[in-house]
């Protein structure tokens, strides 16, 4: 079995010549080129920019609520309130749904297992990123990591509320994962 290797100087000639494929700056040149001008008529052109309102795009952030027991009354969309106690901030919330029981993810973060069945002992709330640090909510903001607003803090359980805004009562839980 003959193997040919190209020699060391083959090779840095052929690095040296020009590539043969077109780059990219070649095909915008190309494009530019075949835009036909002359049905153009550049007096009557408005060259003023153009611009696009479009809907404003709202970012929500989620949190975990851990029970200790399930909850018998509570429905899809339930508006909730987290209430820090000493001071009387107030932030609205929704729940949106229970957590999946059996999820398993790799450490890459991609899911490897996982289960149709809801764990009814953690809910999930969604909370519009909007409200966070408005005036009368800085403290309940600076528990939300990865945003501006974020200090550690520590605070006993009995201090941060949940409580459900259509039947009027409170979460009893064991943690949060903001």
């Amino acid at each position: 079995m003959e193997m040919d290797f190209p020699s060391r100087k083959e090779i840095l000639e052929s690095r040296r010549r020009p590539q043969e494929a077109p780059s990219y700056l070649d095909g915008v040149v190309q494009q530019v080129k075949s835009i036909d001008i002359d049905g153009v008529d550049f007096e009557k052109s408005d060259y003023k920019p153009k611009q696009r309102v479009v809907e404003k795009q709202r970012v929500f952030r989620w949190t975990r609520v851990f029970l200790k027991d399930e909850v018998a009354d509570i429905q899809a969309s339930d508006p909730y309130h987290m209430v820090h106690v000493p001071t009387g901030e107030r932030l609205e919330c929704s729940f949106v749904c229970y957590a999946k029981r059996g999820l398993s993810k790799d450490s890459e973060g991609n899911i490897v297992a996982y289960e149709g069945e809801d764990d009814r002992k953690v809910l999930c709330l969604m909370i519009d990123t909007d409200l966070l640090g408005k005036e009368g909510v800085r403290l309940i903001s600076s528990l939300f990591p990865n945003t501006p607003y974020y200090e550690y803090n520590l605070m006993r359980r009995d201090e941060l509320v949940f409580e459900n805004q259509r039947t009027g009562e409170r979460l009893d839980y064991f943690d949060v994962q903001f």
